[in-house]
């Protein structure tokens, strides 16, 4: 179950209040070998990424995979299309009008929040735009 809305992508009042909140639980605990995103990081806030993950490690079975692209200021090219020059705690935005229309983290920001999370054997491997989060369970 996510509280969240974007309010970049969802303008409208769709989940108002908490108890109205929108329900993300996409499964049951322990039901999923294998769970990814593209791209869903890339705009997610420091808040709703740790969510993203403890969701993830919820839904995932003993030994399950979770692969996750995100832009990684280490690895994403930076002053052409992407500059991150905001900071919004943990997380560096492309603007601040709109935060979650672009968001980068640190690697070892990530590494050590899914970690956190409960994954084990996590690694970032950078990509072409995004790099890749993959974590064990």
């Amino acid at each position: 179950m996510s509280p969240h809305k974007s309010k970049t992508y969802s303008p409208n009042e769709l989940c108002v209040a908490p108890e109205t909140a929108c329900n993300a639980a996409i499964a049951g605990a322990k039901s999923k070998d294998f769970v990814y995103s593209l791209s869903l990081y890339t705009h997610l806030l420091e808040t709703e990424a740790l969510d993203y993950l403890r969701e993830t490690y919820r839904v995932l079975r003993p030994d399950g995979i979770m692969y996750m692209t995100f832009f990684c200021m280490e690895h994403v090219e930076l002053g052409h299309r992407w500059t991150f020059q905001h900071r919004r705690g943990n997380a560096y935005v492309e603007s601040l009008r709109y935060p979650e229309a672009a968001v980068a983290y640190h690697e070892a920001f990530m590494t050590e929040l899914a970690v956190s999370c409960g994954f084990r054997e996590v690694t970032v491997r950078g990509g072409g735009i995004a790099s890749e989060l993959v974590a064990r369970k």
